[in-house]
């Protein structure tokens, strides 16, 4: 768990918070990523998801 973050929200980012954390069609992520996310883009930064590479790796060009 993370300790020693404070952040401060106006009223209007409040709603918008409890909005998204109750859209049960939001997807899921660990809160600390969402907390590092908001500090750095603010609320439009929680409303996509990162990309992410590719588990499977890319054929070389000699596979072709």
């Amino acid at each position: 768990m993370r300790t020693g973050i404070s952040i401060t929200v106006s009223s209007a980012v409040r709603r918008r918070l409890q909005a998204l954390v109750g859209n049960r069609n939001a997807a899921r992520k660990r809160v600390w990523r969402w907390q590092e996310r908001f500090m750095k883009e603010g609320f439009e930064g929680l409303l996509r998801d990162k990309t992410r590479p590719s588990r499977i790796a890319r054929l070389g060009a000699d596979a072709a």
